[in-house]
């Protein structure tokens, strides 16, 4: 490390706090630490390795507060945390999840509430679209089990035009099969268009991925208390997941990830990846 004033280079003088190496210049004996790569590339006071361990445990089924707890930080810190690395995740997946070849998609929703259950809305929040029912979209590709696209929204045609769009981008301009479940609850497979295999009309796969959403994120999780309060920390955590699924954790039929199932990266990430600002 060169000194700011001097201009010469400085020399070793112990260890700062989190082990950071501290050097002092000769000169004029000031001293310096050494400079640290910040998570998300933001002004962000936690050391890496607590920023890692905050998100495992949110990614692990643990709760905000008891995720403050084991890592002894406050909620709000957690929730930026949560915040910041859902906003890297969202920008991973739009910069790396396009024109995708694919041969099989599946689609389904799942199903979650801001604030409160829209059954318990009062009259003056009936048309507040910020509380109540909040349904995510979910486009899998079923050889390689790869997140092609979600959306988070009600369950109306605003959000289902949103969610086509995010498919369309991410898929390559290719014919292949879609299949998705009835609106209203049908268990007889019926093709709407074009002629699909009927051996392979199947929604089991995005169910299964439902399914370990409802285990991996403790506000997805029925019948306990750690619903989100505000929309965009759902949104905050479904992106968190849907990169770490893709990206991160191998897929025990596959043996590897999703992304290097379908070609996108030749190896398996690691939190760095997801909170790093590149």
């Amino acid at each position: 490390m060169t000194c700011h004033s001097c201009r010469i280079e400085t020399v070793k003088a112990g260890k700062g706090r989190n082990s950071t190496q501290r050097y002092r210049c000769q000169q004029c004996g000031k001293r310096y630490s050494e400079p640290r790569e910040k998570p998300f590339g933001a002004d962000v006071r936690l050391p890496k390795e607590k920023v890692h361990m905050i998100l495992h445990c949110l990614l692990e089924g643990n709760s905000v507060r008891s995720t403050a707890r084991l890592c002894d930080v406050e909620p709000k810190t957690v929730l930026t945390m949560l915040k910041l690395a859902g906003e890297n995740c969202e920008r991973i997946m739009g910069r790396m999840v396009v024109n995708i070849p694919v041969t099989d998609v599946q689609c389904d929703e799942i199903w979650g509430f801001v604030q409160k259950k829209e059954a318990h809305k009062y009259p003056w929040e009936a048309n507040d679209n910020s509380i109540g029912d909040a349904y995510c979209f979910v486009a899998i590709e079923r050889e390689s089990k790869l997140i092609l696209n979600f959306a988070l929204g009600r369950r109306d045609q605003a959000t289902t035009d949103t969610f086509i769009e995010g498919l369309r981008a991410a898929t390559a301009p290719q014919r292949f099969q879609i299949t998705t479940d009835g609106f209203q609850p049908d268990a007889t497979p019926k093709a709407i268009m074009g002629k699909p295999d009927k051996a392979r009309i199947c929604t089991s796969h995005v169910e299964r991925q439902n399914l370990s959403i409802r285990m991996g994120m403790r506000r997805m999780t029925r019948l306990t208390n750690a619903f989100s309060k505000k929309w965009e920390n759902l949104w905050a955590a479904y992106c968190l997941w849907f990169a770490f699924y893709n990206f991160c954790r191998i897929h025990q039929a596959l043996r590897v990830t999703p992304a290097m199932q379908a070609g996108i990266t030749d190896r398996v990430w690691d939190l760095e990846n997801l909170i790093s600002s590149q």
